[in-house]
């Protein structure tokens, strides 16, 4: 195993240092001095659109590289560190082992429902809940990975929430209340508010 880990980090220190380069050969024609400049040119360098694809593939490929190194040093650890064989299973009652079923049918699923899409047959309504709702992220912008960056982050969410649909329309609800009321504290503005139908707000 630890052989393995050695020669996926020369891989990998091999790729940082040469291998990715590879993807700039087919552009060098143009900056070659016979190239630039001539009207017959024969060789002409592919779309740089390309060239982006070629670095987000090199990216990833790379990011998976290092997972794969870390996982291996933590196995490389696991082996060194416990060296005497041991069965390692979860920590479950026994009680609960043989007199409850993780399949038991639920209130939920007592309907026909055999041919909901929407219905996973065996999972409880809690374990629904518990798997959430997908959001949007930021691609560009990985995780906070300190403290500092998840309260800058949290200040760039708050930010950003004001934006939102639920904000906006907080916001228009509030103005259009404090509109409405306007008759109330300032008397002479009700005739204005009758002839233009403000009850219409309500």
């Amino acid at each position: 195993m630890e052989g393995v880990r050695d020669a996926l980090y020369r891989t990998i220190e091999h790729f940082r240092n040469e291998g990715r380069h590879a993807v700039l050969d087919p552009y060098r024609c143009a900056f070659d001095p016979k190239h630039v400049g001539s009207p017959g040119g024969s060789v002409e360098a592919p779309p740089h659109k390309y060239l982006f694809h070629c670095y987000m593939y090199e990216y990833h490929t790379l990011q998976l590289g290092l997972l794969l190194a870390s996982m291996l040093d933590e196995i490389v650890r696991l082996e060194q560190e416990r060296k005497k064989a041991r069965l390692w299973v979860p920590r479950i009652s026994v009680f609960l082992l043989f007199w409850s079923s993780r399949w038991n049918g639920s209130a939920d699923m007592d309907r026909e429902d055999d041919e909901d899409p929407d219905i996973i047959q065996g999972m409880e309504a809690e374990m629904e809940a518990d798997l959430g709702m997908t959001s949007r992220r930021d691609p560009d912008a990985l995780p906070p990975s300190n403290r500092f960056e998840a309260i800058m982050y949290w200040v760039h969410h708050s930010i950003t929430s004001l934006g939102g649909g639920n904000s906006v329309f907080a916001l228009k609800a509030g103005l259009l209340t404090v509109i409405l009321s306007l008759p109330y504290y300032i008397k002479s503005s009700a005739q204005f508010a009758y002839d233009q139908h403000f009850v219409w707000g309500m």
